[in-house]
């Protein structure tokens, strides 16, 4: 019985961390919205209708008069419709809300309804795929990184590889596509890590893909490559896509639709043969700085045909190798060097455990035993003192709960020196 509360007492221990843990996750975790009822929820659910109208969008809600922290917002004047199943440029100086835009459709920005027509939409029956400028990879190989949990289409997987010139990056590592990237994906380089993220995207079978800024870690050579296979290919083929871009020189000759932002709002819009008579200056900055050929030779130079022998790999690309350890009986080794970290005087030490252990269950016996003694008492005439057997068993209980709060005691500070011991002696130098 004594053992069995020192269990349950460890178990209360390590639940009491765990809950904490789990309440100050949920507690200090920001959140961007909460549901309230009545809240202007305009969300329109017409397959066709992907943009917004009359809407204005802030990251935070109800702020303050006096409060110093900025609120962006994002105004949209009437209507602003992205054509369905062609590629769309999200255009724009750094911080005018272009990410904010894709967040908005996302419904991760607080909705402010202006009027009565204010509403925004983005379909979801036919699946919807992120591609984040910040890439995110979970601590798995690149092949599952880029599935992320779908069904494996080798056709399809290769393609996808090859359009988002990844081939070469894979014969440079020694496992190919099965080595592990690391936590947040440290064993890539910013170009890669947007690449492997841009294909996660493009192998789903989402039907809207919104894709923030993927050629911005990406070199020159690199994103054209990117724009004239993949944006041209037949992968992203009615496909709608929404492609917020720095580089609109590159992603002009793909695109039919082109937005432009400002300190919030919407600039222009339309097809491009509408804004090049609009917006005539943004096309002729939009020239390409060198000739097609220059570029398209360096691109075949840098890609240029796979090298066989670097397809040859010696590892198996684990960056966590699987844990040894012992298997059967514990070692004699083992335990006494456990036994001889509990104290500098061990056998002193469980000689006080085990006997605070022991007196505690004497004396839970003699509780027992004492209500025996006590429930006779009154049998026949007899006029038993209640006040001294209750002092009786007060202080049996009393024992019980010292003997076991001393040998308890003894033994958590035992393994808690045992544990401090060890890890010194175990710990590289």
């Amino acid at each position: 019985m004594a053992l069995t509360r020192v269990v349950r007492l460890s178990n209360l221990i390590q639940s009491w961390v765990a809950l904490g843990r789990l309440n100050s996750f949920l507690q200090e975790t920001e959140l961007i919205d909460r549901y309230e009822a009545g809240s202007p929820t305009a969300v329109s659910d017409d397959p066709s209708y992907i943009g917004f109208r009359n809407a204005t969008f802030a990251w935070l809600k109800d702020v303050p008069a006096d409060c110093k922290e900025s609120n962006f917002k994002l105004h949209f004047d009437g209507d602003l419709l992205f054509p369905i199943g062609k590629i769309s440029l999200v255009a724009g100086q750094t911080g005018c809300g272009k990410t904010s835009l894709l967040m908005a459709l996302l419904g991760e920005m607080h909705f402010e309804q202006r009027g009565p027509d204010s509403s925004f939409g983005l379909p979801r029956t036919g699946g919807v795929a992120y591609a984040s400028q910040q890439s995110w990879l979970q601590n798995l190989s690149l092949r599952d990184n880029i599935l992320f949990g779908a069904p494996f289409d080798e056709e399809r997987y290769n393609l996808v590889v090859k359009d988002c010139a990844l081939e070469r990056d894979f014969t440079l590592f020694d496992a190919g596509d099965a080595t592990e990237v690391g936590e947040k994906g440290l064993t890539l380089s910013g170009g890669q890590k947007a690449r492997v993220t841009l294909a996660r995207a493009i192998y789903s079978r989402a039907d809207v893909l919104l894709l923030d800024d993927i050629l911005s870690a990406l070199d020159v050579h690199t994103s054209k490559f990117i724009v004239d296979n993949l944006l041209k290919g037949s992968l992203v083929k009615n496909r709608t896509v929404l492609l917020v871009t720095h580089h609109v020189d590159l992603a002009l000759q793909v695109a039919d639709y082109l937005v432009t932002l400002e300190d919030g709002r919407v600039k222009s819009h339309g097809s491009i043969s509408e804004l090049k008579r609009v917006e005539s200056s943004l096309f002729k900055e939009a020239e390409p700085e060198e000739p097609e050929k220059a570029v398209a030779a360096e691109i075949e130079a840098v890609e240029g045909p796979i090298d066989a022998t670097l397809v040859e790999r010696a590892s198996d690309g684990k960056l966590v190798m699987a844990e040894e350890k012992a298997e059967g009986r514990m070692s004699k080794r083992a335990f006494m060097l456990l036994f001889s970290s509990l104290d500098a005087h061990p056998w002193l030490h469980m000689s006080i455990v085990l006997g605070g252990l022991l007196v505690d269950c004497i004396f839970i016996t003699l509780q027992s035993a004492w209500l025996g003694v006590w429930s006779r008492a009154y049998e026949g005439n007899g006029n038993p003192d209640p006040v001294y057997y209750l002092g009786v068993l007060s202080a049996i209980v009393g024992v019980a709960m010292l003997a076991y709060a001393v040998g308890a005691a003894r033994w958590y500070i035992g393994t808690v020196r045992a544990g401090i011991v060890i890890h010194q002696q175990v710990r590289p130098s």
